[in-house]
């Protein structure tokens, strides 16, 4: 028998052969034709975004994350600038001055008093700085007790 170069597979094999090839293609074309609308409805979609105004967006919240959405340096930048935010995409909100809350008189014998904060401790006297309280306007004793006023604020002897 001869089959001229095909490989000789009972009828029933070749059948299943030829289901499978044709399976096989109409797989190939359904994954085809899928790809060919996934493009296009991306196309569709970056076109309706482009053609939209740049109004604020309608649903609440967003406002938040607009933020990212806004150029670098431009007026909204400055506004947030001025407001004490920090427009980036890493934005913060910049710490408050803890003021003069943020220190505790100590009676430093031979020194005189010492003012203890965040940043260290200082030597209180009229004109002195301390960071965040700004300069020493008055140092008191009322009734036994240290009492120092500060630009923003007063400070009390721990007791």
């Amino acid at each position: 028998m001869s089959h001229e170069g095909r490989a000789f597979l009972p009828a029933r094999t070749q059948t299943s052969a030829a289901r499978a090839r044709v399976a096989g293609a109409r797989l190939d074309r359904a994954l085809a034709a899928a790809g060919v609308a996934a493009a296009a409805a991306s196309t569709l979609f970056a076109g309706a975004m482009m053609s939209r105004d740049n109004s604020r967006p309608t649903f609440g919240g967003i406002e938040h994350l607009m933020i990212f959405a806004q150029p670098i340096g431009g007026p909204a930048a400055r506004d947030a600038r001025a407001a004490g935010v920090d427009p980036d995409a890493t934005g913060s909100i910049a710490p408050r001055a803890l003021g003069a809350k943020a220190y505790v008189l100590r009676h430093a014998a031979g020194t005189g008093l010492v003012a203890e904060g965040p940043k260290g401790r200082f030597d209180v006297r009229p004109g002195a700085e301390l960071p965040g309280a700004g300069a020493v306007l008055a140092v008191e004793n009322r009734n036994g007790r240290w009492r120092v006023e500060t630009e923003r604020g007063v400070i009390l002897e721990d007791e």
